[in-house]
């Protein structure tokens, strides 16, 4: 917690909205995931199967080794920084399916100061077992970072049972001033039983000198 403290700035508060945490006999999955399971089991016939927009042209890519899923991007300092999401489902009960795993893991930091040819240089590598889909880049005005450039990633548990105590998840923070040598500076684990965190903000305030995450769980 004294390294969380330090990294978001002389000190932090999180404000959490809980959901879905009461006990039960399953570990049913949550509506937006139950909507992608289903999504990604259909087939079509015929129609574009690439996705098109009026006005925007294509000026480069980079497939991020084909992993799939990813989740929320966050440009900072012309560095993208994508996230890569994952929820539990067992297939045949042996393989669980859309939780990734290191080295497909993890948050992808992407050099983009040439939009046409974009470098994968670095990744945030979150605990196995879980996702880091929503992420968040800032400068750090406060404490004993300020001036440095900070990550933070929302931690959310995938490799089994959300009612595991012993299971990751909650926020993940780096300094990433050098992008291509970041360094995990701190951890918060939220705890039992929600599956992690999910989306969040960070706020700075002057008055008060401090760097606030509010983040729902």
């Amino acid at each position: 917690m004294h390294k969380l403290v330090g990294a978001l700035g002389i000190a932090a508060a999180f404000v959490f909205a809980a959901a879905g945490s009461t006990a039960g006999t399953g570990d049913e999955l949550l509506k937006d995931e139950q909507h992608f399971l289903e999504q990604s089991n259909k087939s079509y016939d015929g129609g574009a199967e690439a996705g098109s927009a009026r006005n925007m042209a294509l000026v480069g890519h980079n497939d991020l080794g084909g992993r799939g899923f990813n989740g929320d991007v966050w440009v900072h300092e012309r560095i993208a920084y994508v996230g890569h999401w994952g929820f539990q489902d067992w297939a045949s009960g042996s393989k669980n399916r859309f939780c990734p795993e290191p080295p497909q893991s993890g948050v992808a930091v992407v050099d983009a100061q040439d939009p046409a040819s974009p470098q994968l240089i670095a990744k945030l590598q979150n605990p196995a077992g879980t996702s880091a889909e929503d992420v968040v880049v800032y400068t750090a005005p406060y404490g004993d970072y300020a001036g440095r450039d900070i990550a933070v990633a929302g931690i959310q548990y995938c490799g089994g049972s959300r009612y595991d105590a012993n299971a990751d998840r909650g926020l993940m923070l780096w300094d990433v001033t050098d992008p291509a040598a970041p360094e995990q500076i701190g951890y918060l684990n939220t705890g039992c039983c929600t599956r992690g965190v999910h989306e969040f903000e960070i706020e700075h305030r002057p008055d008060l000198e401090k760097t606030f995450a509010y983040a729902t769980v």
